[in-house]
């Protein structure tokens, strides 16, 4: 009994964690392009190849093509997601993590201040 007892705690306590995960709130720079599908978080110089649904991807995809002047540019966005912690393959290898974006919260052209890059 307690055997089960404690085997069910621990897949409650685990599914809360990797729920929670999922729920952290990213801002920072979102670069989209040829062979480039990047995130920056804001104070950071870390660089996460981004993976996320299509139905997620799609519309930011189209409002960066619609909202840009110059190929690469960098547009500001906030986001719940989590950094995974997964094998990287093609493009992905080049950069420090793999991200996961659930759901976009908040997307700009305009780079806040304490976003930019030095």
């Amino acid at each position: 009994m307690r055997a089960t007892l404690f085997l069910i705690i621990s897949i409650l306590a685990f599914s809360a964690v990797k729920a929670n995960d999922c729920n952290r709130v990213f801002k920072g720079l979102y670069t989209w392009g040829a062979e480039v599908n990047v995130f920056q978080p804001c104070g950071s110089s870390d660089v996460f190849w981004v993976s996320a649904s299509s139905w997620v991807l799609r519309p930011l995809i189209e409002y960066v093509k619609n909202s840009i002047s110059t190929p690469y540019q960098s547009i500001y966005i906030e986001f719940r997601g989590n950094i995974l912690n997964e094998v990287r393959g093609g493009f992905a290898e080049q950069y420090d993590g793999l991200i996961r974006v659930s759901e976009i919260n908040h997307k700009s052209s305009h780079i806040p201040a304490e976003c930019l890059k030095e």
